[in-house]
Formats: structure tokens, C-alpha cells, sequence
């Protein structure tokens, strides 16, 4: 167990440092918030691609 929860946090440590990935997680936020919706995708239009 202890060494799954050291994984997550390394994992979420490398996310947290990579600038382009966290700026984008900050649009997709942003987008989502304002209602943006048409810049995701759903789950069955990923699962039919």
C-alpha cells in the first residue's frame, strides 16, 4: 500500500512540474467552467473512434 501511494504522488509530482501539461489542465478547467462543453469529447465518442 505504502509504496502504491509513493507511486501516485511521484506521478502526481512529474504532472505538477510539467508547465504545458498543467497550463492545459488549467484551460480544460477554465473551459469547462464557462461552458465550453464543445471542446471535450464524450466517452462513447472515444470508445466508437
Amino acid at each position: 500500500m505504502i509504496n502504491e501511494d509513493m507511486e501516485a504522488w511521484r506521478e502526481t509530482f512529474e504532472i505538477m512540474a510539467d508547465k504545458k501539461l498543467m497550463r492545459q489542465i488549467k484551460q480544460a478547467d477554465l473551459d469547462w467552467a464557462s461552458g465550453a462543453k464543445d471542446s471535450y469529447v464524450s466517452c462513447d465518442d472515444l470508445k466508437n473512434a
